[in-house]
């Protein structure tokens, strides 16, 4: 190949690379345009799932109840939804006695009377609580007791007096 070949090889060499360069970017944009939509029409947005209701409170009851001592009670807790609607918690919820001398509560809301006094049950689900109190009394009352021996019956009663509770020794 002569000067004039060699000249014009490397004339066409840089014209060939910028053609390259441009086809190149067009690719590059047909690309990014396609993946951005096409032709400038969009979906609607798709709808969002249904937002799950949020606990707002607790409300336990029995309120305000009372037992004598060796008795249960059953306590409920009911919660009530960021909706409005409401959802049984009673076996869902942590149950605690603030007096548990006077009270105790199981798992399941089940309370026992252990010693005259009052005592607060809470129901508790994450950082929502309901309370409601619960005084507990020693076992009074009279009763008509009534037997059969041999034909003859009969009948006495008896009173029950509840005993103030032994106090703690002191010491001097």
């Amino acid at each position: 190949m002569g000067p004039l070949g060699s000249a014009m090889s490397a004339h066409t060499r840089p014209h060939k690379k910028k053609k390259e360069l441009g086809l190149l970017v067009v690719a590059v944009a047909v690309l990014t345009f396609s993946e951005c939509g096409g032709g400038g029409t969009s979906s609607p947005p798709s709808p969002s799932p249904p937002s799950t209701p949020i606990l707002k409170s607790i409300a336990v009851a029995p309120a305000n109840s009372s037992i004598v001592v060796a008795a249960n009670v059953q306590f409920t807790a009911m919660g009530t939804l960021s909706d409005g609607s409401t959802k049984n918690l009673t076996t869902y919820a942590t149950w605690n006695s603030s007096a548990t001398n006077v009270a105790t509560v199981n798992s399941e809301g089940v309370a026992a009377g252990g010693a005259p006094g009052t005592t607060t049950i809470t129901a508790t689900s994450g950082a929502i609580s309901g309370s409601t109190s619960l005084a507990v009394s020693a076992v009074a009352g009279t009763t008509t007791i009534t037997a059969t021996l041999g034909g003859v019956s009969g009948s006495t009663s008896l009173t029950v007096t509840p005993s103030p509770p032994p106090q703690p020794p002191s010491h001097p």
